[in-house]
């Protein structure tokens, strides 16, 4: 356009060519993009950076864009919703079979364990009992249960889902009265003979449901609870925590297909922000057991937003930050074009001189990127703290570890 200017009105209007020279650089002086350039990073930038200080890691702009558009949040139960330390309720052992019988075997089998449920029956196996056997021959089914050799018997324990073949009428109906309380059965087996039932708990954060109540008044238009507990468990924590649709029973690979159909109803995004999710999904899991800690370092590297606290809340921030975000892009987008136009006009018009132009360019570009900076000055907003009833608050000053 600036070409345009400086030779066609010259030779087709007879303008002076020192006229048409200096229109010519007083356009190219005004449609320069330098504010319409940093429209974008400036806001990004500074949103990753607020995030920062509040210990919310987004791996790039484009993740904290799309922490603006989404629609709905699956969270897995175990370690999110739940505080993801169990304790271990019950021990019903078979007929002839000690207490002491059931939790060393089982104990010992999931010596190993790392997850929360295993390390809950371990740990109480240790307070009653002592030193454990070490086991042999250790074999891990991903959602199902663990297999192991223990004072040289096949001892396995698991969810119904695995065991529930080598479960007698005794065992399978023990386990249903122990779901029906609210807690996770694992079934234990030594050499095909049913040993017995370990009824585990894990209560739920006591922020859990005012954190789903803030989604909600945020935008996000659907909550959903993934688990690989069953149904009944399932059931009571959702009606605690108060989300909108729950899915139990759920094997690692269970849940990444259930992502995959929420993102096909709701379009990418729709898992939490984290458009690939799938990637940090689910990690090995046992009986009846959903991961939530995200603890290893695979999911920690493949997430688009790390959370560094073991802070629920902070979820509501990655989400509000978001649409601040996109917010700020869009005005500095506008404001920039605006300008961009305004001045164009002007100048055609001749109501403009160069240094004019040179003050409303270099002036738009410097309110864009300070209008991008107000990122930097997003504080936290306190999330009010539902009380939910019989559940002990968190302790002031908690120790808090990372989480993905």
């Amino acid at each position: 356009m600036a070409l345009f200017t400086w030779t066609v009105p010259p030779l087709a209007a007879g303008w002076a060519w020192s006229d048409s020279f200096y229109l010519a650089m007083q356009l190219l002086v005004v449609m320069s993009p330098c504010a319409l350039v940093i429209a974008t990073p400036a806001a990004l930038l500074s949103g990753i950076a607020a995030g920062a200080r509040q210990g919310i890691l987004f791996k790039g702009g484009i993740h904290l864009e799309q922490a603006g558009i989404v629609r709905v949040v699956a969270f897995d139960k175990t370690g999110t919703l739940t505080e993801g330390r169990p304790e271990l309720i019950s021990v019903l052992p078979a007929e002839g079979v000690s207490e002491a019988e059931l939790l060393r075997l089982a104990a010992a089998a999931e010596l190993r364990s790392g997850h929360p449920l295993g390390q809950a029956i371990v740990a109480a196996a240790r307070r009653r009992l002592g030193e454990l056997p070490q086991p042999e021959q250790v074999e891990e089914q991903p959602g199902l249960g663990v297999s192991a050799v223990v004072d040289g018997r096949r001892v396995l324990v698991g969810s119904r889902r695995l065991l529930e073949s080598g479960a007698d009428e005794w065992m399978s109906r023990t386990a249903g009265q122990v779901e029906t309380r609210g807690e996770t059965a694992v079934l234990v087996i030594a050499d095909g003979r049913p040993l017995g039932v370990l009824g585990v708990a894990d209560r739920v954060r006591p922020q859990a449901r005012a954190v789903v109540a803030a989604l909600r008044a945020q935008g996000i238009e659907r909550v959903v609870m993934l688990t690989g507990d069953n149904e009944r468990v399932a059931a009571a924590v959702a009606a605690e925590t108060g989300v909108d649709e729950f899915r139990a029973n759920l094997l690692p690979g269970d849940k990444l297909r259930a992502i995959e159909e929420l993102e096909r109803l709701y379009g990418p995004g729709g898992d939490g922000g984290r458009r690939h999710q799938r990637r940090a999904g689910p990690g090995p899991g046992q009986p009846g057991r959903g991961d939530g800690r995200r603890r290893n370092d695979a999911a920690l590297e493949s997430a688009d937003v790390v959370l560094m606290a073991d802070d629920l809340a902070r979820l509501t921030d990655v989400f509000r930050m978001g649409r601040l975000a996109r917010k700020v892009v869009g005005q500095n987008l506008a404001f920039a074009v605006g300008v961009i136009v305004m001045l164009v006009v002007l100048s055609l018009m001749g109501r403009l001189t160069l240094p004019l132009a040179v003050v409303g360019h270099e002036g738009s570009t410097i309110l864009v990127a300070v209008n991008g900076l107000r990122l930097l000055m997003a504080g936290r907003r306190a999330l009010p703290r539902e009380p939910v009833p019989g559940l002990a608050q968190a302790a002031p000053g908690a120790r808090t570890e990372s989480a993905a």
